[in-house]
């Protein structure tokens, strides 16, 4: 994301974006949610709505998109669908009561596997979010459906430990599956091969451990192809 526009908003929106990496930020002006630069690329692609440009005159346009805020839902739908998380920014003061930018933060981060809409649950469809970890020759997982409340947990032991638990990792399928950062290597030899021919494994924001927060967690979530 390099440009040598830097409007006040443009600003905002870098340093929003900065803080929520792996996401596609829905940034909110006015009545519309605009997704900007390579967002904006992604979103007019995958929601196949027109791709424009803020500042068109300049030399370095901004490319932009934008769905309406009253029908924002379904487009989160569909792209949480196909495997992206989206980051959705509010304005959180009154435009009447702004004397400059108005302030904005992102309130919420929508992903496959926390979907908690109606919109984005799928009928008789369980909706596995998944988490691994590991130390020394032990190996756990466990597993929350979102749209039932079903939550199981599994812990192998032995040299052969992480060979049991990736296989039962698969058969539930799930939506996306966090990990710490030392299991990166085991986890994409693990699981990208084995995904369905046009899907694969996308890369999202790293997560910090609540209780220890030097540590660093990845997810990954289940891609699905464009038609």
């Amino acid at each position: 994301m390099t440009t040598t526009n830097t409007t006040p908003m443009v600003r905002q929106y870098r340093e929003l974006k900065s803080q929520h990496p792996g996401t596609l930020l829905f940034f909110r002006l006015g009545d519309f949610y605009e997704l900007f630069f390579e967002d904006a690329v992604i979103g007019s692609r995958e929601l196949q709505i027109t791709l424009t440009a803020r500042h068109k005159e300049r030399d370095d346009p901004i490319p932009m998109c934008g769905v309406p805020h009253h029908s924002a839902a379904n487009y989160i739908a569909k792209l949480v669908r196909k495997g992206y998380r989206v980051a959705i920014c509010e304005q959180t003061e009154d435009p009447s009561k702004a004397k400059k930018l108005l302030r904005r933060e992102v309130v919420r981060v929508v992903t496959p596997g926390t979907p908690i809409d109606p919109q984005l649950l799928e009928p008789r469809a369980s909706v596995y979010l998944a988490a691994v970890c590991a130390q020394g020759e032990t190996v756990g997982a466990a597993f929350l459906d979102i749209s039932t409340g079903e939550f199981r947990a599994t812990q192998a032991d032995g040299s052969d430990a992480w060979q049991r638990i990736a296989a039962d990792i698969e058969s539930y399928a799930p939506r996306e599956l966090l990990f710490p950062a030392a299991l990166t290597t085991l986890v994409r030899a693990g699981f990208s091969s084995a995904l369905p021919l046009g899907e694969g494994w996308g890369e999202g924001a790293k997560l910090s451990d609540k209780r220890r927060r030097t540590k660093k967690y990845f997810s990954f979530c289940r891609r699905r192809p464009s038609p």
